[in-house]
């Protein structure tokens, strides 16, 4: 089943009533957004009933402990580079306004 649908200046977009009917999605009905080579996926959800299943239906790529702390090695460096830039800028900025500049 196919159909064609347009999307506003706000990016949203109707899913037909037909389809709805079909997949059972209801008012409010949590879903999946995801991109797979150059396509958009929309997967209904059922978190209220079994959120693990609903998670597992997601099909996410899963991140080895090594890969993810690695991420988060990367974003704490990232974060203490910019609190001393900050921290820099914020000395550079007294010694300026003391000094009567």
């Amino acid at each position: 089943m196919a159909r064609i649908v347009e999307m506003d200046k706000s990016g949203r977009v109707v899913i037909p009533k037909e389809i709805r009917r079909t997949l059972r999605i209801g008012e409010e009905q949590t879903l999946l957004v995801e991109v797979r080579e150059g396509e958009i996926i929309l997967k209904p959800l059922s978190l209220k009933s079994d959120p693990v299943k609903a998670i597992a239906e997601m099909n996410l790529p899963v991140a080895t402990w090594e890969e993810l702390e690695k991420q988060i090695d990367i974003l704490d460096s990232i974060s203490t580079k910019d609190n001393r830039r900050i921290a820099n800028l914020e000395t550079w900025q007294q010694r300026n306004t003391d000094d009567g500049r």
